[in-house]
């Protein structure tokens, strides 16, 4: 579940903190005084506080192959 102030991560990569929430829609802070709209389902993950376990990140693809 998602709440106002948590860390998060969009689909595109883009991380920002939220501050404010609707019902779809997010406010994300992406910077100091930047802000940008986000639809709820582009959130892919919440970044855990240094306090807790961080999550095990996919593998990045090499572009070798």
């Amino acid at each position: 579940s998602l709440s106002v102030d948590d860390e998060i991560v969009t689909a595109g990569g883009v991380y920002g903190r939220i501050r404010r929430m609707d019902e779809d829609v997010l406010t994300v802070e992406i910077a100091p005084d930047v802000t940008v709209r986000v639809a709820r389902g582009a959130i892919t993950g919440v970044i855990q506080s240094d306090d807790d376990q961080q999550p095990a990140e996919a593998p990045i693809a090499s572009g070798d192959s």
